[in-house]
């Protein structure tokens, strides 16, 4: 009997368990698979922004003010005006050698935003000039001053864009000089006369030992600054003024600027510590490429009759100066007139 009992239990036990564990694995037992449904959020395009346009870092002069040209500026000493100057960038501005090269910085003042608005002047941190400035010849004619403290740019005050080493200008093209000049012997002085490019070619007709380092423009009879050219919508320093014939005999001679960009890149990152400076990297001087279109008529041009004799010198050679004439420098205006805008503006007209 009791054994019978025991039985019975066991067959019990096993009966229930395997009724669960069918339950646990039947079909109706699976709970209908629950997938949610993806949550997709609406997608969400935040509106284009448009920065403004990044204004030109050089060579902006405002029309409505073109008597008050930001670029130049003067240089002094303890004897009044030495030259012009131009600004390439907040801390350095450049310069001839035959002006700055027997000076030393701690006796150089500079004046800037001379025309109608001068800041207090600027006293020379250091004077750069080219290692190889030949002050017989002029070659070379070309030094880098930095200011002992930045300026701020503002309307009366900027950079002048330079132009790269691939930068061309032929015969003709139209340009502008700024500082102080005239057009004829014993004429008026004005701040911005109108010139035009002279190949050098031609240009050694007058002056036979023209290097490569110089160019010509023809237009002012005799002055000193800076000369332009317009591109882009943005002035480009392309010669420094460095000498001419007195009596107005021939074009004056300019240092050509796109002969230096590794050297005005050198001094100028060398000497400058851009991690400090409130322009940062930005306040490198800007070079543009301009190239002048088509063909340019000073590459087969010929002199009508032989240049002058002379031994060597870009100026002309000889003892004292080609053809017995004196060259002429000027560096010491004290007076002067301006004819500014009427010459500013026909020079737009012409461009």
């Amino acid at each position: 009997m009791a054994l019978h009992q025991l039985l019975c239990g066991v067959t019990a036990v096993i009966l229930l368990s395997t009724r669960g564990s069918c339950q646990t694995h039947s079909p109706s037992a699976h709970s209908p698979p629950t997938h949610s449904p993806p949550t997709h959020s609406p997608p969400t395009h935040s509106p284009p922004t448009h920065s403004p346009p990044a204004l030109p870092k050089c060579g902006m002069w405002r029309y409505d003010f073109p008597s008050k040209n930001p670029f130049m500026v003067r240089l002094h000493n303890d004897q009044g005006h030495l030259c012009a100057g131009s600004l390439i960038n907040e801390e350095w501005l450049l310069t001839a050698a035959h002006c700055v090269s027997q000076h030393q910085a701690k006796d150089i003042t500079v004046a800037v935003g001379y025309l109608g608005y001068e800041m207090p002047k600027r006293e020379v941190d250091r004077v750069e000039c080219h290692p190889h400035y030949n002050s017989y010849t002029d070659d070379n004619d070309i030094c880098l001053l930095k200011l002992s403290h930045p300026v701020e740019f503002n309307d009366y005050v900027q950079p002048v864009c330079l132009p790269s080493a691939e930068s061309t200008f032929h015969t003709g093209t139209r340009s502008l000089v700024t500082g102080w000049g005239i057009t004829d012997t014993g004429g008026q002085y004005s701040y911005f006369l109108q010139e035009s490019i002279v190949g050098n070619n031609e240009c050694r007709c007058t002056y036979p030992n023209l290097t490569e380092n110089m160019m010509c423009a023809k237009g002012t009879c005799e002055g000193e600054g800076l000369l332009l050219t317009i591109a882009f919508g943005q002035w480009i320093g392309t010669g420094i003024w460095s000498f001419g014939k007195e009596s107005c005999q021939g074009p004056p001679v300019y240092t050509r600027l796109s002969q230096y960009e590794d050297f005005i890149r050198m001094v100028t990152t060398k000497h400058t510590n851009y991690t400090t400076s409130s322009y940062g990297n930005d306040s490198l001087p800007e070079f543009i490429t301009t190239r002048s279109m088509g063909n340019d008529s000073d590459s087969h041009f010929t002199c009508p009759t032989a240049p002058p004799h002379t031994t060597e010198g870009g100026k002309g050679g000889g003892s004292i100066f080609d053809s017995g004439e004196n060259l002429i420098r000027f560096s010491h205006f004290t007076h002067f007139f301006s004819l500014g805008g009427f010459l500013v503006l026909s020079f737009y007209a012409l461009v």
